[in-house]
């Protein structure tokens, strides 16, 4: 309970008007709770938090309200505190204090307005601040320069995807594109842009009066998920594309397994990564000192076990690339399927680009600009790699090709990828020849094979 003292008309002593809104929080929240007691059959003590939870009113220290977000449920909303500047001067051997200013809608971005005290004296006598003593805090953010070359990457990679989801769109009927499948040339691109979108997220620190620490605590717990969707559905499109050549070229037990295996791995990734970020709030985004002397410091997304997220992710992207690798090793070769050669190609450049990485960012600090352009350049490559494996040939024999006809090698039949039973069924017979059943490439087809002509004495 506090003291009468503390309810001083005349000279309230320091934190009063704390401690009025604390007895009026407490207040208010026992009416509210008795208010509600007849809704609700849980026990006093929830109630009573409850209630308080849910206040909102103008007290001595400026708007009170809680829930600043839906993490921290318990949060005094900070930026609807009013705070006060007072001013020490020195006057006739006594020090007296002034309010000068106060600051309303948050104290780093605030509104200050003077008042009838003011304005603010420093020491020397005058409202005119002095020279520092020594520099301002290095606070890390991400350099001007690195943001706009950041932007400038994710601008052209973003522009690149769509130029070719427009190509697709526009010769969907061509036999380039139609026999590359538009629905896995759509879920290709889908992928790359949302990685793309992923690095644009890390872009943003405190630096920007715009963004505080709640909404770059979302962005920390947005961008990994955004970044393994995309990883997915990339992989997803090469793989079923992939599967589809192999089914076409009889199908092994062992490409079988592998399919198999790069399914439950993809699955993982995502039911891991959804389950971390959701575990415990997920990250947060925390300004870190790393030179206490002079103040220096840095902002990253913090997590208690990010490095095992990391870790796993990593291990399991591996398997996936190194999987994918060797089943489209056996097929690049391929003539009478162009796009084997350039998937194999774009799984090769994936996977190096993912054993490049591993060691760029064991180096880096967490708290540099090196962080955000390494990222940027990285997948910037492997996006324009991806189109230009994937699209470039495409295009080239649309517009470049003449009308696109077909060479003989894909007229011609490969004995080798006929598969008849045993005895050889047969379906019809005529004068010169018999019809027999067969597979070719997954297919069950018609093959007629012709009887030769008796000769005559």
């Amino acid at each position: 309970v506090p003291r009468a003292i503390y309810f001083q008309p005349h000279k309230p002593l320091r934190g009063s008007s704390f401690m009025y809104d604390a007895v009026m929080i407490a207040a208010m929240g026992k009416c509210q709770e008795a208010l509600l007691g007849n809704e609700t059959n849980s026990d006093s003590t929830n109630s009573f938090v409850r209630a308080i939870e849910g206040l909102s009113f103008t007290g001595a220290t400026g708007a009170v309200e809680f829930q600043e977000n839906p993490r921290y449920t318990r949060n005094r909303n900070r930026d609807s505190v009013t705070y006060g500047v007072y001013n020490f001067r020195a006057e006739n051997h006594t020090l007296k204090h002034y309010l000068t200013d106060i600051i309303t809608n948050g104290s780093v971005n605030g509104i200050i307005t003077e008042l009838s005290d003011g304005p603010f004296q420093f020491a020397n006598g005058t409202s005119t601040p002095p020279d520092l003593l020594h520099d301002l805090p290095n606070q890390n953010y991400i350099w001007k320069s690195v943001k706009i070359s950041g932007l400038l990457f994710t601008s052209f990679c973003l522009f690149t995807n769509l130029l070719c989801a427009m190509l697709v769109s526009c010769y969907s009927k061509k036999t380039p594109i139609r026999e590359a499948q538009p629905c896995f040339l759509y879920l290709l691109l889908s992928g790359s842009a949302a990685k793309v979108i992923s690095v644009f997220l890390h872009r943003f620190d405190e630096s920007s009066s715009a963004v505080n620490a709640c909404n770059l605590s979302k962005l920390c717990n947005t961008s990994p998920l955004l970044s393994t969707l995309g990883f997915i559905m990339t992989q997803t499109a090469l793989l079923s594309k992939l599967f589809i050549i192999k089914k076409q070229k009889k199908i092994s037990a062992i490409d079988y397994s592998l399919t198999t295996l790069c399914g439950l791995v993809m699955l993982s990734m995502i039911a891991f990564s959804i389950f971390f970020t959701l575990k415990g709030g997920g990250f947060i985004w925390m300004r870190s000192t790393i030179d206490e002397e002079r103040g220096h410091s840095c902002g990253s997304c913090k997590k208690n076990g990010s490095k095992l997220h990391i870790i796993t992710l990593a291990i399991l992207s591996a398997i996936l690339l190194i999987c994918m690798a060797y089943m489209a090793f056996d097929i690049k070769s391929d003539k009478q399927c162009a796009d084997a050669r350039w998937i194999f190609y774009t799984i090769l450049s994936h996977l190096q680009i993912f054993i490049i990485t591993i060691p760029l960012f064991a180096m880096e600090a967490d708290c540099s600009s090196f962080h955000y352009l390494i990222l940027s350049i990285l997948i910037s490559l492997e996006n324009t790699i991806t189109m230009i494996l994937m699209f470039v040939p495409k295009m080239y024999n649309i517009f470049f090709s003449g009308n696109f006809q077909l060479s003989d090698s894909v007229w011609t039949v490969n004995l080798s990828d006929l598969h008849f039973d045993d005895p050889r069924e047969v379906i019809g017979r005529g004068t010169f020849g018999s019809v027999q059943l067969a597979e070719y490439r997954g297919t069950s087809v018609a093959v007629k094979r012709v009887i030769p002509p008796r000769s005559t004495p």
